[in-house]
């Protein structure tokens, strides 16, 4: 894919994993109105120019020049009013969060902008932040040779392209907001990435607290003390946020009968999804699916 400035190509998006690797950035020049959508993988946005009327679960706001939006799978927004917009999009495979970004878990600020903040119950898995002038350009320097790996072999690009995601959130890990950020005293014990790898690699598995704890050798009391100091959220909370976000692409990305939804990502009761699922996303089900009934999936 030759890298270039461009309008918003939703083809490009729909071939994002099975074209490249599992990190890719893009620079939009005049994005138009886009209507209300989601992610499976992880979607950075950070508006350098211009602005628009932004719909998130948290509301309505008008973006400007260093604004930044961290959406989790599922977490929706929509673009209106758009006015010269142009911005990035960071997008990177949430696979990574389990695999070669476990270690963010226990980091102070990496762990809040990735965990601690996006799986508080009244984020919806979304994290804002604006970055000053000086640390917008040089964010811009780092997304943009991030865009010229896209002509590289994947699997060859991949250590230059991980490096170089892992020095943009480590800037935007910075600029949080002070109040929302995870207290450094927070616990960097192995059992919690390593649990957070059996639950994203088997999420539909009929976990329990003594299940989960016993795996990771840890005696259940404190493994939910530890756990949820470091992440934010209890094991089986997060065990249900990974499943509402899961849920989240099946809703938007297939035709399957929303209980049977449920049922494949570990909640085979339908009225305990729907319960679930509206708490991580403050709507249930059938009326996430008919928000999006008119989007092309990603």
């Amino acid at each position: 894919m030759r890298v270039r400035d461009k309008q918003i190509d939703q083809a490009h998006w729909n071939r994002f994993f099975s074209e490249r690797n599992r990190i890719e950035a893009n620079y939009v020049v005049s994005h138009p109105d886009y209507p209300a959508h989601d992610h499976t993988f992880i979607e950075i946005q950070l508006v350098v120019g211009g602005t628009c009327l932004q719909h998130t679960s948290h509301g309505a706001i008008r973006p400007v020049a260093g604004d930044v939006f961290l959406f989790r799978p599922g977490a929706w927004h929509s673009l209106e009013e758009v006015d010269n917009l142009n911005l990035y999009n960071c997008c990177f495979d949430s696979s990574l969060l389990a695999q070669e970004l476990a270690w963010t878990v226990s980091h102070p600020l990496l762990g809040s902008l990735l965990w601690f903040i996006p799986l508080s119950p009244k984020q919806h898995s979304l994290v804002t932040l604006h970055l000053p002038s000086h640390e917008l350009k040089r964010c811009r320097q780092l997304l943009d040779n991030l865009r010229r790996m896209a002509h590289k072999n994947p699997v060859e690009a991949f250590a230059d392209e991980l490096g170089l995601l892992i020095q943009f959130l480590g800037v935007l890990s910075c600029h949080l907001p002070k109040e929302h950020i995870r207290s450094s005293a927070s616990g960097r014990h192995p059992a919690v990435a390593q649990a957070i790898q059996l639950i994203d690699a088997h999420p539909a598995e009929q976990w329990t607290l003594s299940k989960l704890s016993a795996r990771v050798h840890v005696e259940p009391t404190y493994f939910v003390r530890l756990f949820h100091k470091t992440v934010g959220v209890p094991p089986i909370a997060y065990l249900a946020g990974r499943r509402a976000e899961l849920a989240a692409g099946l809703l938007r990305r297939t035709t399957a009968p929303i209980s049977e939804i449920g049922a494949m990502v570990g909640w085979p009761e339908p009225n305990h999804f729907s319960r679930r699922f509206r708490r991580k996303f403050g709507v249930s089900p059938t009326h996430y699916r008919q928000r999006f009934l008119s989007v092309v999936g990603d």
